[in-house]
């Protein structure tokens, strides 16, 4: 299970990934691509490519 895995291969996980769409807040489409990029890599586990944003 991943449990198992986790705990034989524990790594640092950046938890800074939310708050990051926050620095942008002067640039509503940014934010806006950033947030669904962020969401799209935690739900995924893997970058998205454009076609997956406009989804």
């Amino acid at each position: 299970s991943w449990l198992s895995n986790a705990l034989s291969t524990p790594v640092v996980v950046n938890r800074t990934l939310a708050p990051l769409s926050n620095l942008f807040y002067r640039y509503p489409l940014v934010q806006a691509h950033l947030r669904r990029t962020i969401n799209y890599f935690l739900n995924h586990g893997r970058h998205p490519m454009l076609a997956d944003l406009n989804r």
